[in-house]
Formats: C-alpha cells, sequence, structure tokens
C-alpha cells in the first residue's frame, strides 16, 4: 500500500473516531493481534474509504424514505447498511435507556415507579424517530 492510501485510511479513521466518539486501534492492518481499525460503543469497526466504489450502495440508499439498506450475498448472512448519523442515534438512545435502567437498579434516582421507569424508556425510544 502506498503513502497515499495510507494517509487517506488514517485520515478517515479519524473522521469516524470523532464522529462516534470512540478510538483509533494502534497499528490496526500491521500486526496479527490488532483487529479492526476503530472501536467506539464496545463494537470494533474496520473502515474502508473508495473514491467511488460504493456508488451503488449510496445510491440505493438516497432513495426516497429509505432508512437503511439489507444487503445479502449468497450464502452470507444478510447486512445492514445505514447511515452513521442514523447508527450513532440508536447508540445513543441504547445508551440513555441502559442509563435510565442502571440509575433505577442503584436507587440513584430516588422512589419511581415502573409505569414511571416505561415512560423513560418509551420517551428515549421515541427519540429514534
Amino acid at each position: 500500500m502506498g503513502k497515499m492510501q495510507r494517509d487517506k485510511g488514517a485520515r478517515v479513521e479519524r473522521e469516524i473516531v470523532k464522529m462516534l466518539n470512540g478510538k483509533r486501534v494502534p497499528l490496526s492492518g500491521a500486526t496479527s493481534y490488532a483487529k479492526g481499525d476503530v472501536e467506539a460503543y464496545g463494537m470494533t469497526f474496520e473502515v474502508k474509504a473508495r473514491k467511488d466504489g460504493f456508488k451503488q450502495i449510496y445510491g440505493w440508499l438516497e432513495g426516497e424514505d429509505v432508512d437503511a439498506l439489507v444487503i445479502k450475498a449468497d450464502r452470507k448472512e444478510p447486512l445492514v447498511v445505514l447511515p452513521i448519523s442514523t447508527f450513532k442515534k440508536q447508540m445513543e438512545t441504547v445508551n440513555d435507556i441502559k442509563n435510565v435502567c442502571r440509575s433505577y437498579r442503584e436507587g440513584s434516582i430516588g422512589e419511581i415507579t415502573d409505569s414511571y421507569l416505561v415512560d423513560e424508556i418509551l420517551d428515549c425510544i421515541k427519540g429514534l424517530k
């Protein structure tokens, strides 16, 4: 791999780290033990950047009223492709729900009813729409 490709890859990885509040995996691709390029939300991401290599995928996603794309190759598990802003919003909602549940379990939000807890969780989920 040439220097320009390596620099472009590192630049895009840094962009993704910033978007997801994650961290870069040092020496990813250069060793057998460091897998993936970015870690965020407890997940490991492999980052790929192409000038026009994903044009068809972007075209499908830019369709009217399309939130995500499911792609599948023969004898392979389907993949879900969605804009990173949508993914980030969903992951933040999951974290909000976890925090509400954790606070409830620890008793740090005082005396509340189960219906209040359900209402709080539903409010978090409504933020996805």
